[in-house]
């Protein structure tokens, strides 16, 4: 799992927590909630994960249910990751986007032991689940029976007080479970003088574990040379992606190539794509492409700061 994998799977348990923090009386419920605010936003959000730790704990007195004990072994594992992953707040001003941070598998293994635990709850025959995730070509199939089960969970005990199986779950997903569509030579095209576009590129820069694309500004002699001045005049405000085999695409189409080609989380996107209406996508597109110099601040050189390394992907 990349960082911006993470960061996504971190949001939406931090949207978990804050519904069932909701619930609990105050002092807890404020303080939980400013917990979940620093830890969704990455701002200290290893301290937020201890602190969240702590007020679910204090919060919820009496014998601990499954879904308790399961929060809080999540929120452990959350605050003993590697610092500053993208879109976190941790790392606002680091040259590096987040390319090398890496969630740690070792990480995964007391959270299927756990869930293998809390399943046999129900049957026995449940609890072996997980060590079907002892086969890589099997875990996928192991991931999804835990979701079936906690649904199977719900509808027989009821929700738990605290979702900590649904937080263990988020945190099993592996970026394998959804392999990149495969494609080699593609090239990002992005508008150099467009603070949105710079950001876009971090972003791939960090979920591009393979190293795929390569990048240019479309103010440079690449572009001119690899798109021929008719199809130049046809492009809209748009990044523009020319693929390996020649394809040249741009507006949502371009965005989904990207997605799919990162895989895991994003390739869930890109892959739903196409069954959804192109001129909608297009128009949403377009719509933030029209505003985005009102929110995102003119760069002052054409390419993100970024390690010497990483400049290595750009051609001018």
């Amino acid at each position: 799992m990349t960082g911006g994998q993470y960061s996504a799977f971190r949001l939406i348990s931090g949207l978990l927590l804050a519904v069932a923090l909701a619930q609990t009386p105050m002092p807890y419920q404020a303080l939980g909630l400013v917990a979940v605010v620093l830890f969704v936003v990455g701002f200290f959000h290893r301290a937020a994960a201890v602190a969240l730790a702590l007020t679910l704990g204090a919060a919820t007195p009496g014998s601990p249910s499954d879904g308790r004990l399961l929060a809080l072994l999540v929120l452990a594992l959350h605050a003993a990751l590697p610092p500053k992953p993208y879109a976190t707040l941790a790392m606002r001003g680091d040259t590096d986007p987040g390319s090398t941070w890496r969630f740690p598998d070792a990480v995964r293994v007391p959270l299927w032991l756990c869930l293998g635990l809390v399943a046999a709850r129900l049957h026995w025959s449940l609890g072996l689940v997980p060590l079907l995730a002892l086969m890589p070509a099997m875990r996928p199939l192991a991931w999804l029976c835990l979701l079936l089960l906690g649904g199977a969970r719900m509808y027989s005990l009821g929700p738990d007080d605290v979702p900590g199986w649904w937080l263990a779950v988020l945190l099993t997903f592996e970026a394998d479970f959804v392999r990149p569509t495969v494609s080699q030579g593609d090239v990002i095209f992005y508008d150099g003088s467009c603070g949105l576009c710079h950001r876009f590129i971090r972003f791939v820069l960090s979920e591009d574990r393979d190293a795929v694309f390569k990048f240019a500004p479309l103010q440079s002699e690449t572009f001119t040379q690899r798109v021929t001045e008719e199809v130049r005049q046809t492009l809209p405000d748009s990044v523009i992606v020319v693929t390996g085999d020649g394809r040249v695409l741009m507006r949502s189409a371009a965005v989904a190539h990207v997605l799919r080609q990162l895989g895991g989380l994003w390739a869930v996107g890109g892959n739903l794509a196409p069954y959804l209406p192109a001129k909608l996508l297009d128009a949403v597109y377009d719509f933030i492409a029209s505003n985005r110099a009102r929110v995102f601040k003119k760069p002052t050189d054409a390419c993100p700061l970024m390690p010497k390394a990483l400049r290595a992907r750009f051609l001018y």
